[in-house]
């Protein structure tokens, strides 16, 4: 039998744990993506009105905060991506602000000490609000395909791969 604490451990890694989708349900979650994007394309004040069907045929209204991050997350899913979902004013510890940045935790705390992440300390471990981290992940990934784009369009100008001169011996 679990431990109180192993139950919370498990429990808590299971919902931090992003969530796939497997192959077979692609099709479908490319025409559910579709269907959403032009539902939600539609004015604001003329949106239809979803309903759920639950058990007993209880009917839910889906309010359309929940349609918007339904189409958000299905839309990931349909490219393949793994989804994560988590309050954007949630304080993050410094391994979970690693993961979802994908870096090591050292080089994580770095960047907090270098100030590139603003973050609290409570006692001796550092917090970061997760809308912070999410700001420096924006300019880090705008950054990145900038600077891809640079180099694509040097390796363009210089039709192909350069071929340094040979050394003299």
């Amino acid at each position: 039998m679990k431990s109180a604490t192993a139950r919370t451990r498990t429990h808590r890694n299971r919902r931090q744990a992003g969530v796939t989708a497997p192959p077979e349900q692609h099709a479908a979650l490319v025409e559910l993506s579709e269907a959403l994007r032009q539902l939600l394309a539609a004015p604001h004040h003329k949106l239809p009105r979803l309903d759920l069907l639950g058990a007993a045929d209880r009917r839910i209204s889906l309010p359309e905060s929940a349609l918007r991050a339904l189409q958000r997350s299905v839309e990931m899913l349909s490219k393949g991506y793994a989804v994560n979902i988590f309050p954007v004013h949630e304080t993050l510890s410094t391994q979970k602000a690693a993961d979802i940045l994908n870096v090591s935790r050292q080089y994580l705390v770095r960047l907090l000490d270098e100030g590139k992440i603003p973050c609290t300390k409570v006692g001796r471990h550092r917090r970061i609000q997760s809308d912070d981290l999410l700001v420096f992940k924006q300019r880090r990934d705008k950054r990145r395909k900038s600077l891809l784009a640079e180099i694509s369009r040097l390796g363009q100008e210089m039709s192909g791969y350069f071929d340094p001169p040979l050394s003299r011996r």
